[in-house]
Order: structure tokens, then C-alpha cells, then sequence
């Protein structure tokens, strides 16, 4: 119940005088005229967004996890569902089209792979470079089988807009991958038909410049852009602009920009922050700070950072975009980073945010421990009791009247004291009785010569 109800109108009451407010973001701004003069703001987060198709979907792309024959059988399940009873044209990645020949009917994305190619280190996988941008482009909607690795590989295949994906967790990590795939026919004829839960995923646009300003490269990110010292074994130094504004210099291994997408991955394996993906912001965190005060923090969505190598300074650096397209970075280099103003729609259940915290508990065991258990009395031990009588001082030979007096008095005192602890303590213990909790032993009524016996 945070919704915060309205200003109360009282009766000829004076009233602000109208104001007009001036909103902006990234693409526009607008005015709204209020009347009543009171300044009203609504959450900036992005929710759960209602799809609804137009016209009925015509192409789907069906996106496997590379080198796992477990999941050939679930591809031949959903391309043939989707061919046969749903009518709709299957796209596939070329190495997919060539390794599946008794499905005809699949349309590959790009032409065959090299039997040679070395992308990422595997023989016949071909390179996204080499897909048919128009064939891309047409498609409706993405089935990913695999885990949370195969969405970022579907981002890397639209550097634009994206069309919504539907993710069934088949990979190791689920924080992407809501459905269960023995419900794939629910969810995919539910998309098919135009109805469906969509879930906004920030994204970051990155651009390198070198040291004259030109551009050189730009990517888009899911996760999060990388700036790290390499192959150097030495510390590498980051400047870091806000708006072109310095905020402050890096010396240690590097620093990160995460979406709060990509605040479960480095990002959080370098000490940062768990942020949910519906908070509007990125993050800044340091990997192996030099300066132990120098911690991770959050900018709003709005901003544009800027990560330098400085001109003096001693090593180049190396930038990297989700864990790819490694770069060095010489001196006088930069990289600008903004929120890119095409998000990821991931197909989602109703409450996106269980999504997202069933993930956090079950994928990286967050705060997940076993519960202790309750007290119970009658297993507990009976303590021991501490004898609290006077203690009896043996006689000290060689000792004068004069001392021996002073020793007597010192002893009546002390016994004095031990008696009135040990009327305390009956007292304590007989409240403690009444009250039904057993014996109770106070540490502050027990002498400590005796604790030490």
C-alpha cells in the first residue's frame, strides 16, 4: 500500500498558482500544465509491458546452445510444433540448418559455415557477421534453448531493435530463462496468438574513440562494457567522465559499467551491488581498487560516462563488450557509454521481480542457509552451580598484628560482598523459577576468582 493519495482540497483555501512542468529524456521533452501547482512524480522504473501482436506472426528463430546434443531432441520438438501445428516459418543459425538435414522445412539465417572457422574456437560455427541482416530483421519472435549464455549471444545478433524472446532455462544459470521447457507449447502458442508478458532489459551503447576523437567501433551490451589492464601485470589507470564533467581516476586492474542486468555477473564477482533489472541506472565498479576507497556506485540512466586511458599514462588498456570483442585501448583512447535506446524484451511471467529473485536464490544461493532451530528446554543441559560462600583464606605465617588485623578486615569485607551477591542471586533465581525458564546464572552476580575455579 505505497500509493500516496491526493492533496487534500480544502475550502476557500488559497491555491498554488499553476506551474508547467518540463519533462525530458533521451529521445524528447514535453510539458504538463498543473493546474493545482503541486509537483507530482511516478516511478521511473520499467515494468512488465503488455505485448500485443497486430497482425499474427509469419517467422521464428530458434537460437540452440552450441555443442549440446541434449538438446537436440528439444529443438526437433519445437521446430516441429511450430511448423506443423502453429504454421509459422522456422529460421535457424546456418551450423544448426547443416546439422539438422531431416527437418527440410528450417530456413537458415546466413549461408553455410566454413568447415574450417575458427570463431570462438569451434569448427563449423560460422559468425554472426556473415547472417543475412534482412532474414534478422523479419523475425517475430526468438526461442532460446540453453541458459542465460544464449541470450547474450541473441543480443550480440541485434545490435538494434530485438524482437521479443521467449527463453526456456536449459544452461547452467536461470536468470533470463523463466519457463520450464515441458511447458514450451503453452508459451509459444500464447506469443503465437499475440498475447504475451514482456520484461524491459537496459542495455548499454558503447563507442570507442581514439585519442583525435574518432570513432572507431560501437557495440551494444546486455551485460556490461570492461576496461582492464590485459596482458599488463601491471596496475592500469581509468579516468572517468560524468556528462564531461572528471569525477575521478582508477588505479587498480580496471573498472566495470554494468546494466543492472549485468549486476549478477562481473560486475557482482568484482564487489559490486545487486540491482534489480527494473531500477533505471548503471553501474560503476572498480576491480581491485588500489585506493580502498574508492567503492562501486550507480549513476542514473540518463548520463553519458566516459572511460579514458590517460595521455601519460604508463600502459595502454583493454576493453572488452559482454566478454567479446577484445580491444586494446593506446593512450589518449576512450570509450562513451550511454543506455542504449533499444532495450532486450525477454518474454516473462506475470511478476517479473519472483523471476528475478527466484534466480538470485536458486542460481547463486543468496542468503540461502539452513534455518536454526528453536530451543527446546528439556534438552538443554542443567547448569552447573557455582558455590558462592565466603571464601576461607588459610593463615600467612610471618604476618604482624598490625597486618593480620588489616587482613581480617579486608576478609569480613569480602564476605560481606559475597553475601550480598548471593542474596542477588537467590533473588534472580527465584524470579527465573516463577517464571517458568529454569536456572539462570548472571555472569555480572559471579565473582571472577570463582568463575576462574
Amino acid at each position: 500500500d505505497c500509493m500516496e493519495g491526493a492533496s487534500p482540497v480544502r475550502a476557500e483555501q488559497p491555491k498554488r498558482a499553476a506551474i508547467k512542468i518540463l519533462q525530458c529524456n533521451n529521445e524528447l521533452c514535453q510539458y504538463e500544465l498543473r493546474q493545482d501547482g503541486d509537483v507530482e512524480s511516478v516511478s521511473q522504473s520499467k515494468r512488465v509491458v503488455k505485448l500485443k501482436l497486430e497482425a499474427a506472426p509469419k517467422l521464428c528463430l530458434i537460437i540452440k546452445k552450441p555443442s549440446a546434443p541434449q538438446l537436440h531432441q528439444p529443438l526437433r520438438d519445437v521446430a516441429n510444433f511450430m511448423s506443423k501445428d502453429l504454421g509459422l516459418d522456422v529460421a535457424v543459425e546456418p551450423a544448426v540448418k547443416a546439422e539438422f538435414t531431416d527437418l527440410p522445412f528450417l530456413i537458415s539465417v546466413g549461408p553455410p559455415p566454413q568447415p574450417f572457422s575458427d570463431f570462438l574456437g569451434g569448427k563449423g560455427i560460422g559468425s554472426p557477421k556473415d547472417y543475412d541482416a534482412e532474414t534478422l530483421k523479419a523475425v517475430d519472435f526468438v526461442v532460446c534453448l540453453g541458459g542465460d549464455g544464449t541470450i547474450l549471444w541473441v543480443s550480440g545478433l541485434y545490435n538494434g531493435p530485438c524482437p521479443p524472446i521467449i527463453s526456456f532455462a536449459m544452461g547452467s544459470l536461470g536468470f533470463l530463462t523463466p519457463f520450464n521447457f515441458d511447458e514450451y507449447k503453452e508459451v509459444i502458442a500464447k506469443t503465437a496468438a499475440g498475447d504475451v508478458e514482456i520484461g524491459i532489459r537496459t542495455r548499454l551503447f558503447a563507442s570507442v574513440h581514439d585519442e583525435m576523437n574518432r570513432k572507431i567501433s560501437d557495440h551494444v551490451c546486455l551485460n556490461e562494457v570492461s576496461l582492464d589492464r590485459g596482458p599488463s601485470p601491471l596496475l592500469t589507470q581509468i579516468e572517468c567522465y560524468c556528462d564531461g564533467r572528471y569525477v575521478s581516476t582508477s588505479h587498480g586492474d580496471g573498472v566495470i559499467v554494468a546494466t543492472p542486468t549485468g549486476s549478477t555477473a562481473y560486475s557482482l564477482a568484482a564487489g559490486g551491488s545487486m540491482v534489480h533489472p527494473d531500477v533505471p541506472g548503471m553501474l560503476l565498479t572498480p576491480i581491485c581498487a588500489h585506493m580502498l576507497a574508492f567503492r562501486p556506485f550507480v549513476f542514473p540512466d540518463s548520463v553519458t560516462l566516459r572511460l579514458k586511458v590517460p595521455d601519460n599514462a604508463e600502459f595502454n588498456a583493454w576493453c572488452s563488450f559482454d566478454g567479446k570483442n577484445a580491444m586494446a585501448l593506446n593512450k589518449g583512447w576512450s570509450v562513451d557509454i550511454c543506455t542504449s535506446k533499444w532495450p532486450l524484451p525477454l518474454a516473462t511471467r506475470e511478476v517479473e521481480s519472483l523471476d528475478w529473485f527466484s534466480g538470485v536464490t536458486q542460481s547463486l544461493n543468496w542468503n540461502n542457509r539452513q534455518a536454526q532451530g528453536a530451543l527446546v528446554p528439556e534438552t538443554q543441559p542443567e547448569m552447573q552451580r557455582t558455590s558462592l560462600s565466603p571464601p576461607s583464606f588459610p593463615p600467612i605465617e610471618g604476618v604482624n598484628g598490625a597486618d593480620s588485623r588489616h587482613y581480617s578486615a579486608n576478609s569480613s569485607k569480602d564476605a560481606q560482598t559475597q553475601g550480598s551477591r548471593q542474596k542477588k542471586l537467590s533473588l534472580a533465581q527465584v524470579q527465573a523459577g516463577a517464571a517458568g525458564v529454569g536456572e539462570v546464572m548472571s555472569p555480572a552476580l559471579i565473582d571472577a576468582p570463582e568463575i576462574m575455579r
